[in-house]
């Protein structure tokens, strides 16, 4: 007798748990963590620095980069991709990326978030352009030191003059 109101407690964890879980979505998309290493083949989740009043507005790097946007403005803002729903500020909000996944590769040295990232020497990346260097892309995550693995935004290359 004590077997079914066990089972009825699992089951109301599991439809707690479940629950949870749908209500953490956004856009139909589960939330990412903000800044987790690794590649994201769907949106990534930053936080609204203004609001976005409707969605599928251009989104673009805000004042705390790799954690913030902001609609983008005509000229002035970077922008990561679109944003997938509004959001008051504060809040979470889910960005499809303009390159629509983002990838991982292996830092030079130190390179902030949200930087412009080029070829260097051994197949690393580095936050220095220049003459003959390709831009790769734009950082999503920051690296501390040459070998660390950075999740960066990637572009068509294009070489520098």
């Amino acid at each position: 007798m004590k077997i079914i109101p066990l089972a009825l407690a699992v089951l109301a964890v599991i439809a707690l748990v479940a629950f949870v879980a749908r209500s953490l979505a956004v856009g139909g998309h589960r939330l990412s963590a903000i800044n987790s290493a690794g590649v994201h083949h769907g949106p990534i989740t930053r936080f609204a620095e203004t609001a976005f009043g409707v969605p599928h507005l251009v989104a673009g790097k805000g004042t705390t980069a790799g954690k913030q946007v902001v609609p983008c403005a005509a000229t002035g803002v970077i922008p990561l991709g679109f944003a997938e729903d509004e959001a008051a500020v504060g809040e979470a909000v889910a960005i499809e990326m303009s390159y629509g996944r983002t990838v991982l590769g292996v830092a030079s040295g130190a390179i902030a978030a949200d930087v412009d990232v080029y070829t260097a020497a051994g197949g690393k990346l580095s936050a220095t352009g220049g003459a003959g260097k390709y831009l790769m892309g734009r950082s999503a995550t920051a690296a501390a030191a040459d070998g660390d693995e950075i999740e960066i935004v990637p572009c068509r290359p294009v070489l520098q003059s």
